[in-house]
């Protein structure tokens, strides 16, 4: 394993030790990414290109790939499929987040376009509406969730399009209600923040359904940031290179996360941490 993979958390570690005592972020209180996973599993070769995870109201964790409109159910505490269900027609589009409210499914394209469906059961062919959000001018993005509370969709700026983003950290509020940019637009904090020499590329993005904070992964340097429900940066926390790949997806439960990696030349693999309740 080359040096630099080996020193990645250990750069996400000084970037906190430097900051003076009085600064120092909280982080991560109620899943700790210090410790072993309580789980892991491999997923099946149709999930080797995992991207998007999420939890739906029924305790069950939703998943999809990257280039089709299909979507499957495991469960939560075996990381089995239970079930494989489609859009109709099968569209083919860059799918790169999912996201769930009652019974209603949201998608998410790289270009910011969002499929509305409800959830499937196993062989089923289910109905969707689709809106473009026009933010695809502004960013390219990858990961969805729903903010109970706000009734916003949070979409996270992974590369920036537009200028006037480069340097920061972008979530975009999208109400679900109105159609629209919600107030606020977004929320937003500079990537200095995290640590000047350390490069933040959101991959997913979940709700604390305990807690309300926002909990952001990167794929790049591997790490996870965590945010207060008004958008401000509390901490960051690596996570450890010896149970991920490529993370790509991230959900939480009330005494569960979830990080989803995508196999690449390997098996896409489903890594369970524990919570406090």
């Amino acid at each position: 394993m080359p040096v630099s993979v080996l020193l990645r958390p250990l750069f996400v570690l000084l970037a906190l030790v430097a900051l003076p005592q009085e600064e120092r972020p909280v982080v991560l209180i109620r899943c700790p990414l210090n410790k072993d996973p309580i789980a892991q599993w491999k997923l099946p070769d149709n999930l080797k290109e995992i991207s998007g995870l999420a939890r739906s109201s029924q305790g069950r964790l939703l998943a999809h790939g990257d280039e089709k409109g299909r979507i499957f159910t495991l469960d939560e505490k075996t990381g089995q499929v239970l079930a494989t269900w489609e859009l109709q027609g099968e569209p083919h589009d860059d799918f790169e987040g999912i996201a769930v409210s009652g019974k209603t499914v949201y998608l998410m394209t790289g270009a910011g376009r969002i499929y509305t469906t409800r959830e499937g059961g196993d062989g089923e062919k289910v109905s969707y509406t689709k809106i473009d959000t026009g933010l695809g001018k502004q960013c390219e993005f990858e990961g969805l969730a729903y903010d109970p509370k706000a009734r916003v969709l949070l979409l996270p700026c992974k590369t920036a399009i537009a200028r006037e983003l480069a340097g920061d950290v972008v979530l975009f509020r999208w109400s679900v209600d109105k159609k629209e940019l919600a107030e606020p637009a977004s929320f937003r904090f500079s990537r200095k923040e995290i640590g000047d020499s350390l490069e933040f590329r959101a991959t997913s993005v979940e709700v604390d359904p305990k807690s309300g904070h926002l909990v952001v992964l990167s794929s790049k340097w591997q790490m996870v940031v965590e945010l207060n429900a008004q958008g401000r940066f509390l901490g960051v926390a690596p996570l450890e290179r010896l149970w991920h790949r490529q993370p790509e997806g991230l959900t939480i439960g009330p005494d569960r996360l979830y990080v989803s990696d995508e196999g690449r030349k390997h098996t896409g693999m489903l890594t369970a941490y524990a919570c406090a309740k």
